[in-house]
């Protein structure tokens, strides 16, 4: 059989078992993200801070994509209410500028506005589904037609995350990762974005940490500590001799 042949009955083949698995696998890609923190109130009035993640593929031709992230349950919560459509992908709601920035960052650094998502465009078809047993969050979006040629570059979806530890701003840092760097301690991991057309940033990010430097109190107390149970152990050993 001509491989051209067989290679567009392979195809068909995936489009009529999994249609997003078939657009994964021809059009996959990953996504670029800018981390940041935004801050308010809860319900007793007390300062809460969020992690907020504006996602960017190169928008024009987009109809249609998908996008998942991994994160760690144990220690964040989705916000579905602070979560939703970016820019042109949305009517109303707000359109931060498109950045990748990487590296490493005290948390007050990103503190940033909150962004307003807007609603899906009409007659599109928009659901977040958040497996929260597994922290998994998966993103399906279906719009009537493309955005543009024009359209260019635009954040199109914003995440939203409620620590669920005790976070202090002042001692945290922001770390993002990108390219081949892999580690087993991520909060947040992209597994993957899928697009109608061949989508995903040059320069995409694999995964994000949140760490917490102790207070300098904590370390003195943690060292007193360490000298005692050393110089007891030392006096404990002499005595027994």
């Amino acid at each position: 059989m001509n491989l051209n042949i067989y290679a567009l009955i392979t195809v068909f083949g995936l489009l009529l078992s999994s249609p997003v698995h078939a657009i994964k696998s021809i059009f996959g890609g990953k996504a670029s993200g800018e981390w940041i923190a935004t801050e308010g109130k809860d319900l007793s009035g007390q300062n809460v801070f969020w992690l907020d993640a504006w996602y960017d593929p190169p928008a024009a031709g987009i109809s249609s994509f998908q996008f998942e992230l991994k994160y760690d349950a144990s220690r964040w919560a989705l916000d579905l209410d602070r979560s939703g459509l970016l820019c042109s992908f949305a009517s109303g709601g707000g359109c931060p500028p498109v950045s990748d920035t990487t590296g490493t960052f005290p948390f007050l650094s990103r503190l940033s506005p909150q962004i307003s998502v807007g609603s899906p465009l009409l007659g599109s078809v928009f659901n977040i589904h958040n497996d929260t047993e597994f922290g998994l969050v998966k993103v399906n979006y279906n719009m009537v037609e493309p955005l543009p040629s024009d359209a260019g570059n635009q954040n199109f979806l914003q995440l939203s995350f409620r620590p669920l530890f005790s976070l202090d701003p002042s001692s945290a840092y922001v770390t993002t990762y990108s390219g081949a760097e892999s580690t087993s301690s991520y909060d947040f991991e992209q597994i993957g974005l899928s697009c109608n057309i061949e989508c995903g940033s040059p320069k995409p990010f694999t995964g994000v940490t949140v760490t917490q430097v102790p207070e300098p109190d904590s370390v003195m107390l943690a060292l007193v500590g360490l000298f005692f149970m050393f110089g007891f152990g030392r006096k404990f050993t002499t005595e027994y001799r």
